[in-house]
């Protein structure tokens, strides 16, 4: 991506559109992680998005826009089902003041992250392959981090289990929705309350060609009971 000025000039536009300024060794830096992704594209399954404008807009500037929700320096990040290092990877390069885990229950994608990270020099970002209603119960994981953050993990009503675990009491969680989110909070309020969260505020997210997407932040105010989550199998049933 470092010779394609579609990319560049997608990112940058998404950007402006978002109000969002990144200097140009940060936008050096994610040109460098699309190459990554797209080179290791080839040999695994990390995205269906392949033209150099849709990485820009629906991966990268999707990605940057968590920044809106604000997060504070120095902040312990997990990014839960990461996939192809999204969103964690750009912002762990947009913040490097950011101690940022990927969590990926596929060995190959964490291990391939884990290259990029050492590739990119993001010396406070690291993988980990993990089942996340698993992960949530080791005690150096559960309820330490400051924000956990994650889409395309399904229905608010399985991620917020899966996820909130991880938040300590006053930190966040901040899920990246669609359209469906005023019917996914509806169903979800009882059991966020549950988890020890609240939901707290709906960010409007703007992008290029018509595109959006909302930010839920979700606000952790009390321990989550030690029985969440429960297996995956009792979370789809719910």
């Amino acid at each position: 991506m470092a010779d394609c000025p579609e990319f560049r000039g997608a990112l940058v536009e998404a950007m402006q559109t978002l109000h969002v300024q990144l200097d140009s060794q940060t936008i050096e830096r994610l040109e460098r992680f699309a190459e990554l992704l797209l080179d290791a594209n080839q040999r695994m399954n990390l995205t269906g998005i392949t033209d150099a404008r849709g990485v820009a807009v629906k991966h990268f500037a999707d990605s940057l826009s968590v920044v809106k929700a604000g997060i504070p320096v120095g902040a312990r990040l997990i990014d839960v089902g990461t996939g192809g290092g999204f969103p964690g990877v750009p912002l762990a390069i947009a913040r490097p003041d950011l101690d940022v885990v990927l969590l990926d229950s596929t060995q190959k994608k964490a291990s391939f992250l884990s290259e990029a990270c050492e590739a990119l020099g993001l010396a406070r970002c690291r993988a980990v392959a993990a089942r996340a209603e698993q992960l949530a119960h080791d005690e150096q994981y559960r309820e330490s981090f400051d924000i956990a953050v994650w889409r395309g993990l399904g229905p608010l009503t399985e991620s917020a289990e899966v996820c909130l675990p991880y938040v300590r009491i006053g930190g966040r969680g901040i899920a990246m929705k669609g359209p469906r989110l005023d019917e996914e909070l509806a169903e979800a309020r009882a059991l966020l309350g549950q988890l020890g969260g609240s939901a707290s505020r709906v960010f409007e997210i703007p992008l290029p060609g018509g595109l959006s997407h909302r930010l839920l932040v979700i606000r952790k105010t009390k321990e989550s009971p030690a029985h969440f989550p429960r297996p995956w199998g009792k979370i789809r049933k719910r």
